[in-house]
């Protein structure tokens, strides 16, 4: 009983201690030498997304040397808090464990004090805001000030973006060149710049958070995304306007091809047939990849992939999605728009870009067989096709099934190739007519402008004439193209390469055929020289890969034959990754095999980047009886390749480094200057670039960034690198 009352007496005696202490205000107590002060912290805007109670003490002025508690105004009591790694905070030394923050740099801080029992108390520290404005600054209005004089209006825009930050666009700003641009909050007319998304236009503009401002370099009218957050930090997406009745954006600075020369991309099939269910290799929906559920999260995909070859986004008859039904309904089996769009900000900030598969050759009726769906493609327009839109050569025309729409497709004959131009389980679209090119124009910028992918995989090619490949992809400006046109024979690739003007890639299934189902798969590694679209002196225009969605454990012509590439064949799968990988075009990995032998994958795209190979690069190599051995030549060093069982595939080359071994095959490579992982290095470029100075050491040298006609670049000593970390100069 003693020790009940004991425990009560300490107890209750804890209460009255801490009773008090009410719930704030809250505040910062600064000691500056012997004087001390107090700034209020009064609660500000809504709880953070982790639901931490803010606080906030505005334009806090300090000087090195300076020392900060915390301090609840209603008892005294002083402490210190967990400090958020982000913002300022390498302004200051100490911490929770001290007790208190020393500041080591002059200058204006904001202190937003996050308490929250559950979630642990953080404390961000900020640049400060309003410290030279006309009073307290309010949570906006926000807006442009242009050239310390002009303000354009920014209102809140939208739902928070994936990091969480509230958003706000201030849309068709016309700047003129040497415009100065800066952020305002308008309840005080303070004025700041924060960090500048490195995507969208970014290259049109110079300057950025530590100069306090932008400069405009390239006239023309904007977008301005401010997207703010305390927790994720800061930034500014500037996009060419969409806003201003012109139809949608002007053409990206300088596009010329959607085939890019010398291309180092290297690209992932993120899904497999009916993968938004699990069938064996993981379920790869958009949450799947951003979760890590898949088997890799977005992140790690972003830092190892260039691109990312996502399935049909649009509403289809289900599955995997190759029979649209609603091309502007991005809701579909693999989900919702919102994490669509989440997933592809996850892959942009992680420095990858997104290839979106299309599928124009067909569709589906929202109902019956010429019930189509109303479109709505934003700025670029809305539509309603009927069956007048649909080739006369259709079923819908001969088949019983259907109903009141038979003989209603009274459009032109299909412009596609032969006997495959047809394509019976949908509609096929009239290309001929230039309300169908409309259609598929608008619905094309409106998924590169307004969703924000990069390029585009364009389905079953041989049902629609390929000149259309090239319209359509100058007309939306894409930075990639790939078509599927199913042969095999060289020739008969590059035939329909000069029908698209040379403005795609395609997929090299005469490489497929000829180097790894008849080639590796029967030990007949001779095959391996010259083959595809290499072979004939094309390279820059080949996708090469092993399998994909159509062939995997679906028919005869998967590698190694129906389902056996991953079971008897499964030693010779990195065979060929070592292939694909050290060879010039532009390799794709296909997912199954992503996660199934991922450190071998990753350590030959670290080859392939350190060797600075490229679609283009050229190609030494000899091959006999049970070998294959090649030395090819990237801009910064060469890869030796090493395959089959005769080919010395154990021994490492003088003066190459081992990147990846396994049964019967080897690669090896060498830089002429020394540079880091894919994973890190090439997505900071402006972070410390090892090098070796005059005495043959191995340095660390910071980056100084510039602008030149346009385009961002980084100096490091004597050499000069671009925004992916590619040493130009």
């Amino acid at each position: 009983m003693k020790k009940v009352v004991a425990f009560l007496c300490v107890a209750l005696c804890a209460m009255m201690s801490y009773a008090a202490c009410e719930d704030g205000p809250y505040g910062l107590q600064i000691k500056r030498g012997s004087e001390t002060t107090v700034v209020d912290a009064p609660k500000f805007g809504d709880p953070d997304s982790e639901g931490r109670i803010q606080y906030r003490a505005q334009c806090v002025e300090l000087k090195n040397g300076d020392k900060i508690k915390l301090i609840n105004q209603s008892c005294g009591d002083t402490w210190m808090i967990d400090i958020d790694p982000y913002g300022e905070y390498q302004k200051f030394s100490g911490g929770k464990d001290a007790g208190e923050l020393t500041c080591t740099t002059d200058g204006n801080y904001d202190f937003y004090i996050k308490l929250s029992m559950e979630k642990g108390d953080v404390l961000y520290i900020g640049p400060g805001s309003g410290c030279g404005g006309g009073g307290d600054c309010q949570d906006g209005p926000y807006g442009l000030k242009i050239n310390d004089k002009t303000v354009v209006d920014a209102p809140i825009y939208g739902d928070k973006d994936a990091q969480g930050r509230t958003q706000y666009m201030a849309s068709c700003v016309e700047l003129e060149a040497g415009d100065i641009i800066q952020l305002v909050n308008k309840s005080c007319d303070a004025t700041w710049m924060v960090d500048l998304d490195p995507y969208g236009y970014y290259e049109n503009f110079s300057g950025g958070k530590e100069e306090n401002h932008l400069v405009c370099n390239v006239a023309g009218k904007y977008d301005f995304y401010i997207k703010l957050s305390v927790q994720a930090g800061d930034l500014v997406y500037v996009e060419s306007s969409q806003t201003c009745g012109g139809g949608g954006p002007t053409p990206e600075p300088g596009y010329t091809t959607s085939a890019p020369a010398q291309c180092p991309d290297v690209m992932l099939q993120a899904f497999y047939w009916n993968s938004y269910t699990d069938q064996g290799y993981g379920r790869t929906k958009w949450i799947d990849h951003l979760n890590g559920n898949s088997g890799s999260t977005a992140e790690e995909l972003g830092k190892w992939f260039d691109l990312i070859w996502l399935p049909p986004m649009s509403k289809a008859t289900g599955g995997t999605g190759y029979i649209p039904s609603n091309y502007s309904d991005l809701n579909s089996d693999w989900g919702t728009k919102k994490k669509l769009v989440e997933m592809i900000e996850t892959f942009h900030h992680n420095g990858a870009r997104v290839v979106a598969d299309i599928v124009v050759n067909h569709g589906a009726a929202w109902s019956g067989w010429c019930d189509f769906a109303q479109l709505n493609f934003g700025s670029y327009g809305s539509f309603k096709p009927d069956a007048s839109w649909i080739c006369q050569t259709d079923e819908m025309n001969t088949n019983p099934m259907a109903g009141a729409c038979k003989g209603k497709a009274t459009g032109g004959n299909d412009d596609g190739y032969g006997s495959e131009a047809n394509y019976d389980s949908g509609r096929d679209w009239d290309h001929t007519q230039a309300k169908v090119r409309d259609m598929f124009k608008a619905y094309l910028k409106w998924l590169r402008y307004d969703v924000k992918v990069d390029g585009f995989r364009y389905d079953y090619c041989k049902g629609f004439h390929n000149s259309h490949i090239n319209d359509y992809n100058s007309d939306a400006k894409a930075y990639f193209s790939v078509m599927e046109y199913w042969d095999g024979n060289t020739d008969a690739l590059q035939y329909h390469l000069n029908d698209a003007g040379w403005n795609t890639l395609t997929f090299d299934f005469a490489m497929k055929y000829t180097a790894f189902n008849n080639g590796i798969a029967s030990d007949n590694y001779a095959a391996l020289k010259g083959a595809g679209l290499p072979g004939v002196g094309k390279a820059r225009y080949a996708v090469t890969f092993l399998d994909s969605h159509d062939s995997f454990q679906r028919d005869g012509n998967e590698f190694c034959g129906e389902g056996n590439s991953m079971t008897v064949c499964k030693d010779k799968i990195l065979q060929c990754y070592a292939y694909l990988l050290s060879m010039p075009g532009v390799p794709c990995v296909f997912w199954p095999h992503w996660v199934s032998f991922k450190d071998a994958i990753k350590a030959m795209i670290n080859a392939r980047y350190k060797a600075g190979v490229h679609s283009e690069s050229s190609v030494s190599d000899e091959a006999g009886n049970g070998y294959y051995k090649a030395t090819i030549t990237g801009t910064n060093g060469q890869i030796r390749l090493l395959v089959g069982p005769n080919s010395g595939y154990n021994t490492k080359p003088d003066g190459f480094t081992l990147a990846s071994k396994g049964v019967n095959y080897g690669v090896y490579y060498k830089m002429n200057t020394p540079r880091g992982d894919k994973d890190t290095e090439r997505h900071d470029p402006t972070q410390a670039i090892e090098t070796v100075n005059a005495n043959g050491e191995r340095v660390q040298m910071g980056g100084e960034k510039f602008m030149e006609n346009g385009k961002l670049f980084i100096r490091c000593g004597e050499h000069v690198f671009d925004v992916m970390g590619s040493r130009v100069k």
